[in-house]
């Protein structure tokens, strides 16, 4: 497995408060006059602390509220308040202090982030953000009551967005780490002379920028546990989470200084890039937890069901050295929170923004094992500035080119571990569970925030350090309790508190939750703890009190004199309805299984759930089921039920006697059965989709529909089969849709199937070629691809014949390409488009027949307003069949207008390229060149040149470019005879659409020393179709081909193939 290094995105949650405010209480305005027009249009005058309200026309019912908190002044029109609250409308639109420190005062345009389509007026459109679902446009002040009776509708007190999901202001943010470390009270702690001196804290990450001026002095050792040749950061990361840590901001004049710049770090490089290997992290982690108490783990991965090494070894670690392991939650944005931070051992940590609101990306819990609350604390993760590397990749520039912006748990992390390097300089004795359970004690909870998104809540320094009571287990976790809950006995969790200091503390008990009244309880009101003591209370959980909620969580407050504030986070999973499915599995030899697994699919959801066991609980609603069974005789068996409805205890049979095999015959009887495909897929409406297959040679694969056999309509079904022989195969396809088959049995004879006899001739050396078959359904109305049968490696040059079936109406797309066995990747591929072949009928198809060159009819060169777009293949064969892959495109393509250039595209990349031009009409020429090399031998440089008019297009208008299609007869080894006599055959081709007028003079010419010499051809014949004679040497070669082209329209075109074809 490899772990990602966690970095992301953000987004800002709003608050609001009230205090009514009128026009005619505002005072006389005053020097330092600021005017403000909100979003609504109303008008607000600010005159030092005295501020005017003027409604905008038609809003005169409205009123204002104010609030400010000593740093930050809103004003609130009454009908915007609710949007606010709902956080459906961002507060900052009415922060008069925001509004004023971006510079969004007086006539100066209001810009926005809207969210959701809209026909939005009075705005001015300057950004599109489709991935987002967004676009940034501006306001302006004159029409904004306009914009908001347009994006708003409703009562005052009821209004609701109309035809937008979100409206923020598009403000202004400081990409700065010196907002962060005070956030957090790190400067309280460096008064009282604690920064973390003398203590270890190791880094384990992407390595480090030893010659960083706010790491020197910091570094006491550094390992690199990687394949890289040393320990430098070449990422960026690991300097980044390390001056987080213990920077000392030198390069800043101390602005950026980290929060324990005391500490001394021990760096361990694991990830020589942005993915970190699990044994190189793993050993890391031994080494780290032998030499520091704390341990920073920016990094991670998905948590998959059961214990992985990397939690296994967070527990282990933690238990034997007493250290503490700081890890980063997630950027995922969803549940549950990575691995290792799903340790129990470790301290998970998410991410906020400078507002204390979760950020957008930061993963929350239970952890997957044991319903355990993660992530424990928070810490600022948005836009964090920190050392940058000097090697970095990764980062957003900063004021200071010594530093970057990056926004992630990984940034959050190192906060919360320079944090524990304060506490452990403090409390040299502590244990990480110790330091673990005091920070998060001490932490701030950010009000109305789900416990499973923050846990204890930010990270707080300046109260950890001087708070002496936490508990000892840091949070209380009641885990799952089944459905129903009529009959639920109440749950109780002793609360244990330990008191650190020197004098005897009492404390208050309350209990802060979002959950119905009874539902928590504590036994006592308030607790003495003495010095150097513990003591305890008992929580109860009484899970028989109703609720529509499932995951529930709260905090025990405990306070005392001076301050003291203890953060007790706790949580239930309070099952909603939830039944337990039985499975009774039994082998196709009618013993018990040797392996076994079932999976469900949540047909409203598409969630998907396995079954670990004979058991699995799921919630009340439907299913389809898909059983793997592995039986003792050696068979392989899959058992789908494609919809069960669970609203009761059931009890499914997975029995694998029902399964049948495919049991089929061919014309042919020395063909054999190598290779089956058997699958079931379900997939949403929106495309959502779980399947399961299993696939082999065929010999004891066996399948069955099991349950009560109804349809689901989103369930889909597919079998296949390849049975061969040493010249052909029978390529055979069943599809099925709402139903799983029981087995196949099928008597083909020839005239139930299509035969496809194909020659293959060779153009690259000795390289062999690959033979393959796709089989294609209509569904819906569409075509689907629903089978495949694999490719068959063939040696150069061949004739085979392929069979392939044609129940219910199937189509096949047939493909070849020439095959580098050394790379093991093809060297290009061809691919024809789905037929609807008929059984009993017999059709040639011709492969990799020489010559390659470009091709108008398989491409396209258009025009669109003052934009020429070109898509044109370099390789098409004398069948007409274009040749995708690394070699199939021009390298470069040139444009001239009025014999000047315009531009020169390089067209390796697989995407259509664009030249910009200006509208009038003009004479244009246009140059393709390719090239290709070893093992090709033919067309091993395409040249072609067009001159042609254009102007500019109101639509997308197909360009008057001819090409030539050049088809001899040549052997399967795209050879022709010497010494005699050849013809040509030369095919004119234009784009679909496209006028290039009538052919009125061609030429041609033939080399036969790559193009260093040329003899006339003699051509015949008129229109689109001419034939060129050319005259072969006695000696064996190449043959280079130059054909041109005049029209009636003035269009030209000339195409050189060098090394047409071989002359043998």
């Amino acid at each position: 497995m490899r772990r990602r290094i966690w970095a992301a995105a953000l987004a800002a949650l709003l608050a609001a408060g009230t205090v009514a405010v009128d026009k005619a209480s505002a005072a006389t305005p005053t020097a330092g006059r600021q005017d403000f027009t909100l979003i609504t249009g109303d008008r607000v005058v600010r005159s030092g602390d005295h501020l005017a309200v003027d409604r905008a026309p038609g809003r005169e019912q409205v009123t204002f509220v104010e609030r400010g908190d000593g740093k930050h002044r809103y004003v609130f029109p009454s009908d915007a308040l609710p949007l606010v609250q709902a956080g459906r409308l961002d507060r900052r639109l009415f922060d008069l202090t925001t509004l004023a420190a971006f510079g969004y005062t007086g006539s100066h345009d209001l810009p926005l982030l809207i969210k959701g389509a809209a026909t939005l007026k009075a705005t001015e459109v300057v950004a599109s953000l489709p991935a987002l679902d967004m676009v940034a446009v501006r306001a302006d002040r004159e029409q904004r009551a306009g914009l908001w009776a347009g994006l708003t509708a409703g009562a005052e007190a009821r209004r609701t967005l109309r035809g937008v999901d979100q409206i923020w202001l598009d403000g202004k943010r400081k990409l700065d780490l010196d907002h962060s470390v005070p956030q957090i009270g790190a400067p309280a702690a460096w008064q009282k002379g604690l920064d973390g001196s003398g203590v270890s804290i190791a880094v384990l990450d992407s390595g480090v920028d030893a010659t960083h001026p706010d790491l020197a002095g910091r570094l006491k050792e550094v390992r690199n546990f990687t394949d890289a040749p040393d320990a430098d950061d070449t990422v960026g990361h690991g300097t980044h989470v390390a001056s987080t840590i213990a920077g000392t901001g030198a390069a800043s004049g101390g602005r950026y200084r980290g929060v324990a710049p005391g500490a001394q770090l021990l760096i361990g490089k694991v990830c020589p890039s942005e993915e970190c290997q699990d044994s190189a992290i793993l050993a890391g982690m031994a080494w780290a937890a032998a030499g520091a108490p704390v341990v920073n783990m920016s990094l991670g991965a998905d948590d998959e069901p059961g214990i992985d090494p990397l939690e296994e070894a967070v527990d282990e670690l933690s238990a034997r050295y007493h250290t503490l392991f700081v890890v980063a939650a997630g950027n995922d944005g969803h549940a549950p929170v990575s691995s290792p931070g799903s340790a129990p051992g470790a301290l998970s940590v998410g991410a906020v923004d400078r507002d204390n609101a979760i950020a957008d990306f930061s993963n929350w819990g239970p952890a997957r094992e044991g319903d355990l609350i993660k992530p424990e604390i928070t810490a600022p993760g948005v836009d964090i500035v920190a050392a940058k590397a000097a090697h970095a990749t990764i980062g957003d520039p900063a004021e200071n080119p010594a530093y970057s912006s990056l926004s992630g748990t990984s940034m959050a992390t190192p906060h919360v571990t320079g944090a524990a390097a304060i506490l452990a300089q403090q409390h040299p004795g502590w244990t990480g569970q110790q330091l673990k359970t005091a920070l998060m004690a001490s932490a701030e909870p950010t009000p109305d925030l789900e416990t499973y998104a923050q846990g204890a809540g930010r990270v707080d320094v300046a109260r950890a350090i001087t708070q002496t009571v936490a508990t000892e287990t840091g949070s209380v976790d009641f885990g799952t309790v089944p459905f129903p809950h009529t009959n639920d006995k109440p749950l109780g969790r002793t609360v244990t508190f330990r008191n650190d200091g020197t004098t005897p503390v009492t404390l208050r008990l309350a209990v802060e939750t979002t959950a119905p009244a009874g539902m928590f309880t504590a036994d006592q009101p308030s607790l003495t703890v003495a010095a150097g003591a513990t003591a305890t209370a008992k929580l109860t959980a009484d899970t028989t009190v109703e609720t529509d909620q499932q995951w529930i969580g709260g905090r025990i407050v405990a306070t005392a004199a001076d301050g003291v504030r203890v953060e007790v986070p706790f949580g239930v999973h309070r099952e909603g309805p939830a039944y337990t499915v039985t499975l009774r599995h039994t082998g196709h030899d009618g013993a018990a299984p040797v392996t076994q697994f079932t999976g469900f699919t949540d047909l409203t959801t598409f969630a998907y759930a396995e079954a670990a066991g004979s058991t699995i609980r799921l919630p009340a609603g439907t299913y389809g089921i898909s059983g793997l069974v592995n039986s003792g005789d050696g068979s392989t068996s899959l058992l789908v039920q494609p919809r069960l409805v669970l609203d009761r205890d059931l009890t499914v049979d997975l029995d694998a006697r029902q399964a049948k095999p495919v049991a089929v015959s061919v014309p042919d009887r020395k063909a054999a059965t190598t290779f089956t495909s058997i699958r079931g897929t379900w997939i949403s409406p929106e495309g959502v989709f779980t399947d399961a297959a299993i696939y082999g040679p065929g010999a004891g694969l066996t399948f069955a529909e099991i349950g009560d056999h109804r349809a689901e309509p989103q369930f889909h079904s597919a079998i296949t089969t390849t049975l061969t022989t040493p010249t052909s195969s029978f390529r055979l396809h069943w599809p099925r849709d709402g139903r799983f088959p029981t087995g196949v049995a099928k008597a083909y004879q020839r005239k139930d199937l299509a035969a496809i006899a194909g020659t293959y001739a060779r153009s690259a050396g000795g390289a062999p070629g690959m033979v393959g078959f796709t089989a294609v359904s209509r569904r819906d109305g569409q075509l689907i691809e629903t089978g495949y049968s694999p490719d068959t490696q063939i040696a150069m040059p061949a004739t085979r014949t392929d069979f392939v079936n044609t129940d219910n109406g199937i189509l096949w797309t047939a493909g070849f390409g020439e095959y580098d066995v050394d790379s093991d990747a093809y060297l290009g591929f061809a691919q024809r488009s789905p037929f609807p072949y008929r059984p009993g009928q017999t059709y040639h198809l011709a492969w990799n027949k020489a010559v390659f060159a470009p091709s108008a009819a398989h491409g396209s060169v258009t025009r669109e307003g003052n934009e020429i777009t070109v898509d044109l293949p370099s390789y098409v064969d004398a069948s007409g069949v274009r040749v995708n892959g690394v070699t199939a495109r021009p390298r470069t393509i040139t444009l001239y207008r009025a014999g000047k250039a315009i531009g020169t595209i390089d067209e390796n990349a697989e995407q259509p390229r664009q030249f910009t031009v200006p509208a009038a009409a003009a004479a244009y020429r246009m140059t393709a060149t390719a090239k290709r090399t070893a093992p090709y031998e033919l067309s091993t440089a395409v040249t072609s040149t067009w001159t042609f008019r254009s102007g500019s297009t109101t639509t997308a208008t197909p360009l008057p470019l001819l090409t030539v299609r050049m088809s001899p007869a040549l052997n399967l080894g795209n050879s022709a005879p010497r010494a005699r006599q050849f013809a040509v055959p030369l095919t004119f081709e234009s784009q679909p659409g496209a006028k290039p007028g009538l052919i009125t003079a061609v030429t041609a010419q033939i080399s036969y020393d790559d193009g260093k010499t040329w003899k006339n051809a003699t051509v015949q014949g008129q229109g689109a179709s001419r034939t060129a004679w050319v005259r072969h040497p006695l000696k064996a070669g190449f043959a280079s081909l130059r054909v041109s082209a005049h029209t009636t329209t003035g269009n030209t075109v000339e195409q050189t193939i060098i090394r047409a074809y071989r002359i043998s």
